[in-house]
């Protein structure tokens, strides 16, 4: 850990060569290694007590096998040895009585602790596990439209599933052998001192390269392990965009290329993934050779010894027995190496995500809009832009919806349309202005509370991978059989659904890939109808279908918007002459605003723009 510091610090080296930029670096650092593993202790803390009987249960699991070696130095100096003293018939009960002991122990002792030992640990880290992923996921659900915006859902799946999985290693393996392996070296230090100082003093010659070696290492291996998780997320990310897109590669015939894009990150992925190894195998054959050259060191001055009449050859093999034990927890903390370079830089990336700070918050003060609140909708004076963005998306808007109204807005691509309803929807909140509905700025109500009142029908509308009926009740969890049943009539789907072999329980597939474009359309109407919001939104409701699924999901459309306030994003006008007031945008700015027929007569942006379009549709040749 310190030489991940000391990276840190001559990082600070080359960014500035004053004094105060490499003490900023090196506090950072020193701040966020071990904040990130203090707030991870923190999850682990509740469950303080499972760790401390799978401490206790390992230390009796550990240090039971050191029985035996006792057991057989004094069989072979007082029972075996050709000095010994006993009777023949008394040597014989001596053997029974002694296996006896030892078998006793290992059944009534070594079973119930090594059973408490596994079990305690493992329901620790998955109890501490869950607690994180449950944190982590309710997170990500708060964060805002523009976190989604700028990242693959494959990477960020990645950061609740497969980080996770590696900070688990931390509880499972590291927390609990650390407090084990502590207790087993100290006790075989005092049991091997009490045999001969000088074999003891020779066994830990290994210490001090052992030490720096780990030290060395350790910073390399967190690098390469930080590397490989980051591939790992990139290509998950990648991978699944692709897979979902599958007929867009097919239809482009892109597969050799995809073939070598995923082959040139998988390669750079085993790049990374043999250096994490090659460091790991240093470090493992540095430890495994000094722990495999000190027992021939201590056989050799044990056997000058002997020579010398100073050592028995009992405790000769009680020492060489004890020291196989003495450096087992010297290999696990090798090993302990590894864990804790994976699984700290696991816990990195997963506190990077939980200290990114949503962009669109609940207020202090933020009251519940309530289904009376949600009535009229205002735009004052709205500028927004987004991050990044090199102009604004919205400049001065100003509009006022009253209560069960029907205003379209249309214009342009990159016009502002959309910008329009991801604002009402708070996805982001305005850059200067404000958006009031019921008379209060949206600001003041609760997130929760400000979406329940709203409902909104997408161009292309996401059904979930399980049944017709659980994708309608979506809109309402608690619905009955009967209530799902009625927001289907109402949407034009019961008589498709019917049709289906499992009728409403029918799985429509990952994204509703069984269903047709206009039968998805309906079950997303039926979803709204459920919900029974106040204000509804349609963003291109219809562009995507042909004329007949058209005409079905618009006779749905117009029995949801009867009775409340509606605001329709079109791009094909026809869809929007009945509305009661039009809006036209162009460039985040409205330029008119009146009725279908007030817009006609001013031939402006309204008229070019049906014109065009009426143009076109009536004669295809048109372009």
């Amino acid at each position: 850990m310190k030489d991940g510091l000391l990276q840190i610090a001559m990082q600070g080296m080359k960014d500035s060569e004053g004094s105060g930029t490499l003490a900023h670096h090196f506090l950072d650092g020193i701040m966020k290694i071990k904040s990130n593993f203090r707030r991870f202790l923190g999850y682990v803390k509740p469950y303080w007590y499972l760790i401390f009987f799978a401490a206790i249960g390992g230390a009796v699991k550990f240090t039971m096998p050191l029985v035996f070696p006792q057991v057989l130095s004094y069989l072979v100096d007082n029972v075996l040895g050709v000095d010994s003293a006993m009777s023949l018939e008394l040597k014989r009960q001596t053997i029974v009585n002694l296996v006896v002991l030892v078998l006793g122990l290992y059944v009534f002792v070594y079973i119930p602790f090594t059973y408490l030992r596994h079990f305690a640990a493992q329901k620790a880290s998955n109890k501490t596990i869950f607690d994180l992923r449950y944190d982590l996921y309710l997170h990500i659900q708060r964060m805002s439209a523009s976190y989604f915006n700028s990242r693959q859902s494959g990477s960020i799946v990645a950061r609740l599933i497969n980080d996770i999985a590696q900070a688990q290693n931390l509880i499972g393996n590291a927390l609990t052998n650390v407090w084990i392996d502590g207790v087993v070296i100290f006790f075989m230090l005092f049991i091997m001192l009490r045999i001969n100082v000088s074999l003891t003093l020779i066994s830990l010659t290994i210490f001090p390269p052992y030490i720096f070696i780990t030290r060395k290492l350790k910073r390399r291996m967190r690098e390469a392990s930080r590397k490989v998780q980051d591939g790992t997320e990139a290509m998950q990310g990648n991978l699944q965009e692709k897979v979902s897109g599958y007929n867009v590669v097919q239809s482009f015939t892109r597969e050799p290329e995809e073939q070598q894009s995923f082959q040139d990150e998988a390669r750079a992925l085993l790049h990374d993934s043999l250096t994490g190894a090659k460091w790991n195998s240093v470090n493992a054959t540095a430890v495994g050779f000094l722990t495999g050259i000190a027992p021939v060191l201590v056989v050799f001055a044990a056997s000058y010894l002997i020579l010398d009449s100073k050592l028995t050859l009992g405790q000769m093999i009680l020492f060489y027995s004890y020291l196989g034990s003495f450096y087992l927890p010297v290999n696990r903390f090798s090993e302990l190496t590894q864990v804790l370079s994976t699984s700290m830089a696991a816990i990195d990336r997963i506190f990077e995500v939980l200290d990114i700070v949503p962009e669109v918050q609940d207020a202090p003060e933020a009251e519940v809009c309530t289904k009376a609140d949600a009535r009229d909708i205002e735009f004052r004076a709205v500028d927004f832009r987004y991050f990044n963005a090199s102009r604004p998306a919205l400049h001065q808007v100003d509009f006022t919806i009253k209560e069960g109204e029907t205003v379209a807005i249309v214009g342009p691509s990159g016009s502002g349309k959309t910008t329009i309803i991801n604002l009402i929807a708070r996805f982001y909140d305005v850059s200067s202005g404000a958006i009031l509905i019921g008379g209060r700025d949206i600001r003041r109500y609760t997130l929760r509370s400000l979406r329940q009142n709203i409902g909104m029908v997408f161009q292309e509308s996401l059904l979930f991978c399980g049944t017709i009926k659980d994708n309608i009740r979506f809109g309402d969890t608690s619905a009955s059989d009967r209530e799902v049943r009625e927001a289907a009539d109402s949407a034009n789907a019961t008589r498709f659904i019917l049709e289906q072999e499992q009728g409403f329980d029918t799985i429509i597939g990952e994204r509703g890939t069984r269903l047709s474009g206009g039968q998805r359309q309906r079950i997303a109407i039926a979803r709204v109808y459920l919900k029974n919001p106040r204000i509804l939104i349609l963003d291109e409701a219809t562009s995507a279908l042909d004329s007949e699924s058209e005409t079905q999901v618009q006779e749905a459309l117009e029995l949801l918007m009867a009775g409340r306030t509606t605001i329709v994003i079109a791009h094909r006008l026809s869809t929007v002459m009945h509305a009661d007031r039009i809006i036209a945008m162009d460039d985040g700015r409205i330029v008119e605003v009146g009725t279908h027929g007030e817009l006609l007569s001013k031939r402006g942006l309204y008229w070019h723009l049906h014109t065009t379009q009426y143009r076109t549709e009536n004669n295809p040749a048109v372009h």
